[in-house]
């Protein structure tokens, strides 16, 4: 096995740990009353739902009609826009002050979503690969719900024991967070690094930023700490699906997890700094 076959079965490793661990830390966090609040809110709900998998993906199409990017980039894009709700939205929620029940909310409803959206829509979208709605759909069920579940049900029924591991399982999904960042920069550096000049970075720079504006000033109507957590999820992205999702598509080309990589890169670097200065601002407004 060569170094980069070693390193993309790393970066696999790490960002499938990464999400699984952090979507059980949430499970294993809240009482189920408190994770479906802001499901309860239909009009959270369905503002998530319009942003993270209409208009999000429906600007990352428009963006590859507009850009000169190659079909590989393009496809790399599109899967990117379809998996908002990073698994740590719960750390940046708590950093930018924002409601951490609504955050819980978020990734249990766009996990779910996820599940149902992808697999019928993204098969439509990409373009030079052959891929059925199942292939996509199987590992978003393995990935995404069943820490979910597992996490709610061990708290439902192991109060005590989900207690005492949480701190646990969080530390590991921390480390297993930086080691998918470490890997994806390792596997993906030169191909980052070569794909200077072909609009893979000025797309994924226009599309974060367009539907983090678009997000924050359109929710202008929902309290700050639900605001927060809006903006902060369609910002993010939930890698583990994303390199789930590429990895299940046949004959994908190299170019495209180049983009998913760098798309992780990038959407970390916006996000974390986004909510240290929401929180900020919040605290100041609460002085």
């Amino acid at each position: 096995m060569e170094l980069g076959e070693i390193l993309f079965l790393a970066l696999k490793i790490f960002a499938t740990a990464a999400t699984f661990l952090s979507l059980l830390d949430i499970g294993l966090q809240l009482e189920m009353k408190e994770t479906i609040v802001g499901i309860r809110n239909p009009r959270f709900t369905l503002f998530t739902l319009f942003w993270g998998f209409i208009i999000g993906p429906a600007i990352a199409y428009l963006l590859t009609l507009v850009l000169p990017l190659s079909t590989h980039y393009a496809n790399g894009l599109l899967i990117m826009s379809f998996v908002p709700g990073a698994a740590y939205l719960a750390m940046l929620t708590e950093r930018a002050k924002g409601d951490v029940r609504y955050s819980a909310s978020f990734v249990l409803l766009t996990s779910f979503a996820m599940v149902f959206f992808i697999p019928l829509a993204l098969p439509l979208m990409i373009s030079g690969v052959s891929v059925t709605s199942w292939d996509i759909a199987k590992p978003l069920l393995m990935l995404v719900l069943l820490p979910l579940l597992i996490g709610i049900f061990t708290r439902k029924n192991w109060l005590d024991s989900a207690n005492r591991w949480r701190p646990l399982v969080k530390k590991l999904a921390s480390v297993a967070l930086f080691g998918a960042l470490a890997t994806t920069i390792a596997s993906f550096g030169s191909g980052i690094v070569l794909s200077a000049g072909s609009f893979a970075l000025a797309s994924l720079l226009l599309f974060y930023l367009l539907v983090t504006a678009g997000t924050w000033y359109s929710s202008y109507k929902f309290p700050f700490e639900q605001r927060s957590v809006l903006t902060l999820g369609i910002l993010s992205r939930n890698s583990g699906p994303a390199v789930a999702i590429a990895v299940s598509i046949p004959d994908l080309a190299s170019e495209t997890f180049v983009l998913i990589g760098l798309g992780i890169i990038v959407q970390v670097a916006m996000s974390f700094p986004l909510a240290k200065r929401g929180g900020r601002k919040r605290g100041k407004q609460l002085i």
